[in-house]
C-alpha cells in the first residue's frame, strides 16, 4: 500500500521524486523512507535553500538535529539520506555520503522464543480483555489476532491490514497483499483456527457490517501501526513470565520467530527432511531470499539443544562452511 506524500520543495525535489519512484518500482513499499525524506527535503529548504547538492554540511546538520535519539532511530533517518546520495552519484551528481560507522553499531537484537508457558500465560491474560466503551470490537480484535499472528507467523503489518475478503474463513485460504516486498502469498489456517476466527468474525459483522478491514477499529478502518506492538506489551509485561526473561524484552515479532522455530522443531522430531520442508517455510512466511529462513535453522538447534546433533547434518547441508 503506497501512502501518497506531498510534493517535495528543496532544489533537489526532482532527484528525490525520482530516487523514490525507482525504489517503489523495485518491489519496496518505501513509505517510512519516503516520510524520513519529505522532512530531509524541509531541513535542505529551509535552512540551505540555494544549495544545489547534498553537501556534507547539510548531512551534518540532519544528523545534528537527531543526536538525543536512539541510535536505532539514528539509523532510520540515517540510511535513506545515504541509500539517495547513492543514487545521486549514481547518476552523476555530487553528493556527500555519510560513512559507514554513522550512527555507530545497533546492539543486535536475541530473539525471544516463547515456551509453552508463556504462551499459556499470556492467551490467558489476553482472554481476559475487557470491553470498551468507545471501541465496540477491540475486545474481540484482542484475542483473534494475537491468535492468528501466533499461529501462521504472520508479520503485524500483514494482520493490521488483513481485509475480509481475502479470508475464507470455510477453505481457510488467506491472501496476504500488503507483504513486504509487494509479495503476495496464500497462507493456510489450521480448522481449528478457522473455527475460532469464523465466531469472531460473525461477532464483529453484528457490530459493523459488511466492514472492509478483518479487525477495525473504533471507526471501522485499520488500526495505526504501532497499536498491535502496544496491546502486546499491554498484556505480557505484567505478567509474572515476562519478569523472568533474560536479555531483551520480547515483542511481538517474537511471535513470527517463535512460529518458524517451533515449525522446524516439529519437522525433526517427526523425522522429516528439513532441507526439503524449509523451502516451503520460506514461502509461506513470505521472506525475499532463504537467507532469511536459514536464520531459524541455527534459532531451532539453540533453543532446542536436545536437536543440535540433528540440525548439525542439515545446516552442514544448507549452510556450507566457507573456506579461508
Amino acid at each position: 500500500m503506497t501512502i501518497q506524500q506531498k510534493p517535495f520543495k528543496s532544489s533537489l525535489s526532482s532527484e528525490f521524486a525520482n530516487f523514490i519512484e525507482i525504489k517503489q518500482a523495485s518491489g519496496f513499499h518505501y513509505n517510512e523512507a519516503s516520510r524520513v525524506l519529505h522532512h530531509f527535503d524541509n531541513l535542505i529548504a529551509d535552512k540551505f535553500p540555494n544549495s544545489t547538492t547534498l553537501t556534507k554540511e547539510i548531512c551534518e546538520q540532519w544528523l545534528l538535529q537527531n543526536i538525543h535519539t536512539k541510535t536505532a532511530t539514528q539509523m532510520k533517518i540515517v540510511t535513506p539520506v545515504r541509500q539517495f546520495a547513492l543514487f545521486l552519484n549514481a547518476i552523476g551528481k555530487p553528493a556527500y555520503v555519510y560513512p559507514s560507522y554513522i550512527p555507530g553499531k545497533i546492539p543486535k537484537y536475541q530473539a525471544h522464543i516463547f515456551s509453552d508457558n508463556e504462551i499459556k500465560a499470556f492467551f490467558a491474560s489476553v482472554d481476559k480483555c475487557d470491553t470498551c466503551a468507545w471501541s465496540k470490537a477491540m475486545h474481540l480484535c484482542i484475542p483473534a489476532l494475537f491468535r492468528l499472528l501466533y499461529c501462521t507467523g504472520l508479520r503485524s503489518s500483514e494482520a493490521r491490514l488483513l481485509r475480509r475478503r481475502d479470508i475464507n474463513l470455510d477453505t481457510g485460504k488467506l491472501i496476504i497483499r500488503n507483504s513486504k516486498f509487494r509479495k503476495k502469498r496464500i497462507v493456510m489456517l489450521s480448522d481449528s483456527l478457522c473455527v475460532y476466527l469464523r465466531d469472531y468474525d460473525n461477532r464483529v459483522n453484528a457490530i459493523f457490517p459488511n466492514r472492509d478491514p478483518f479487525f477495525p477499529n473504533e471507526r471501522c478502518t485499520f488500526y495505526g501501526k504501532s497499536r498491535f506492538g502496544d496491546w502486546f506489551h499491554m498484556f505480557w509485561d505484567s505478567l509474572p513470565e515476562a519478569a523472568e526473561v533474560v536479555g531483551n524484552t520480547p515483542r511481538l515479532h517474537d511471535f513470527r520467530h517463535t512460529f518458524a522455530v517451533n515449525c522446524i522443531n516439529k519437522w525433526v522430531k517427526e523425522g522429516m527432511q528439513v532441507d526439503h520442508m524449509y523451502v516451503y517455510l520460506s514461502e509461506y512466511m513470505g521472506h525475499e531470499g532463504y537467507s532469511e529462513t536459514d536464520y531459524y535453522l541455527s534459532l531451532a538447534a539453540s533453543f532446542y539443544p536436545e536437536l543440535a546433533k540433528k540440525m548439525k547434518d542439515i545446516n552442514i547441508k544448507i549452510l556450507p562452511e566457507v573456506s579461508q
